[in-house]
């Protein structure tokens, strides 16, 4: 398969949820005629075009940009519909004159923006559980322990209440809470570094 030369047109392939669309284009022709040949071929209004499936690099309409210069024959592009746009949606850098000139956005003040409110109060019981450390507290084994009372060994230091050896041997079949399951998972964390 030869490479196709300069004047030759190359084909871009289009995903979008209906299926692949196939576009034949000029590399010389400009990413605003791009996206108006999707727009007739596709039929849809209000769309991006990106360069990878997880839509983050998007392609902007642009009279000045070459195809060729961002784009090469085969390429895929994925379409993804943007509610409420037109076909001519383009980023802030190719928007017209005309557009920005007649759109006034007043100044957002960020100091009250992100600040937490401190009219929320937990419940009693959140407070509670907040302030204990959710461990099973052990006594004192007079058989197995062999340090004086306030000391602590193995078999008398408190389990974690996900310890699966201790949910074995009391039988328990439990469901572990959101909060437990997350101070499993940092301990694992913890321990894996």
């Amino acid at each position: 398969m030869s490479k196709p030369s300069v004047g030759d047109k190359i084909l871009i392939r289009v995903q979008s949820a209906e299926g692949i669309k196939r576009i034949e284009i000029s590399p010389k022709a400009n990413l605003k005629e791009l996206f108006e040949m999707v727009h007739q071929s596709l039929k849809v209004d209000g769309f991006g075009l990106f360069k990878e499936r997880n839509f983050l690099t998007e392609l902007h309409s642009s009279n000045s940009q070459k195809i060729g210069s961002c784009l090469k024959h085969g390429d895929m592009l994925f379409l993804k519909k943007i509610a409420g746009g037109s076909i001519r949606r383009t980023s802030t850098t190719a928007i017209d004159d005309f557009e920005t000139s007649s759109i006034n956005i007043p100044p957002v003040n960020n100091s009250k923006q992100f600040q937490p409110s401190a009219a929320v109060v937990e419940d009693e019981v959140d407070q509670t559980l907040s302030k204990m450390d959710g461990s099973i507290e052990r006594p004192r084994d007079a058989k197995l322990c062999r340090h004086n009372a306030n000391g602590r060994c193995v078999h008398c230091s408190p389990l974690e209440p996900y310890d699966d050896n201790y949910l074995k041997e009391q039988k328990l079949n439990i469901y572990l809470f959101i909060r437990i399951y997350a101070n499993k998972s940092r301990a694992l964390i913890a321990a894996n570094m």
